[in-house]
């Protein structure tokens, strides 16, 4: 008798008529609400690093970063080798001290054109990014000759190079290289009033002394030559005339243009020019490092910035 009264409740209980409590939509979707919640949480939190020094600090730290001083740290690029930099608003130093890494078509670009055996002259290192990067990955088979011309960050950059041990593959020198040598007035890059508005008349430059890349290249069989100084490149590059005459298919060069600055400076139709008649092919670099052969100055003039790879040899993307 039980047996049939347990078994008339079951039925009862799974007949459509029989009344359920469904709760409420949070209730019955508890996967969804914590999704909901956790979500408007990061949110408030991606919020408040914006606006809150603490916040903009704390990743950073997560990150391992230690503080020098009041203007410096030591970060760790995406390999985790420790790089110092600026702690100011400067997206690049933001970058890297989020995320370790720069979201940059040249820097990835410069990484990944750069073989174990290259003998590397890098015009502008900075803070040294691609100059620890790409020592890193010579695997001491490999030499790189950096140049940074202002002196308070080619001071940290030569301490980063020795927290990486890396003296021997890389050789720092604090001068500019320029169309010809003496000195140089640049733009001091660490002052943000002079950053954050280049047209002001009140900009502090400062003056460096300058090279060539020819004085600097002689005897040193160059193989990958860098320039990341975007609105001077084809300028620096015209103190190259030596190393372009007698480069060999091995030489490749990476250039980071900015098209408006590099007319004010330089002819981009000519150096163009004077590049294919000796013989160079010029490719436009995109940010998967996929290259393609331009066949006028005018696919670089109709650009706003561009990275350029220069060599007398075929580029395959496969390689």
């Amino acid at each position: 008798m039980a047996d049939v009264f347990h078994k008339e409740n079951d039925l009862e209980k799974n007949s459509p008529s029989y009344p359920r409590y469904k709760g409420g939509f949070f209730e019955r979707n508890k996967h969804v609400s914590v999704s909901i919640i956790f979500s408007c949480f990061l949110f408030v939190m991606l919020f408040a690093m914006q606006k809150t020094k603490f916040f903009m600090d704390l990743i950073p730290r997560l990150r391992g970063e230690i503080a020098l001083n009041s203007e410096y740290v030591i970060t760790t690029t995406e390999h985790n080798y420790p790089i110092i930099i600026h702690n100011d608003d400067d997206i690049s130093t933001q970058q890297l001290r989020f995320s370790g890494t720069l979201k940059s078509t040249f820097d990835d670009a410069a990484y990944h054109f750069c073989k174990p055996d290259d003998t590397i002259l890098e015009v502008g290192a900075f803070f040294g990014y691609n100059t620890i990067n790409i020592a890193h990955k010579l695997e001491g088979a490999g030499k790189i000759f950096a140049f940074e011309a202002h002196p308070q960050i080619y001071k940290y950059l030569s301490k980063s190079i020795m927290l990486n041990d890396l003296e021997n593959i890389v050789s720092l020198q604090n001068i500019a290289l320029a169309e010809n040598p003496g000195k140089c007035t640049m733009i001091d890059y660490l002052d943000n009033s002079s950053v954050a508005d280049l047209n002001q008349k009140n900009i502090r430059r400062i003056t460096v002394d300058a090279s060539t890349i020819d004085a600097e290249s002689a005897n040193k069989n160059i193989t990958f030559l860098l320039i990341d100084v975007p609105g001077h490149a084809f300028k620096i590059l015209k103190g190259a005339q030596q190393l372009l005459d007698n480069a060999q298919p091995t030489l490749r060069i990476l250039m980071a243009v900015d098209v408006n600055s590099s007319a004010k400076h330089s002819n981009i139709t000519e150096e163009i020019n004077n590049l294919k008649q000796r013989g160079f092919r010029i490719y436009i670099v995109d940010d998967d490092c996929d290259t393609e052969e331009i066949t006028s100055s005018k696919e670089i003039i109709d650009q706003k910035q561009v990275v350029l790879l220069v060599t007398k040899s075929e580029v395959r993307d496969d390689e």
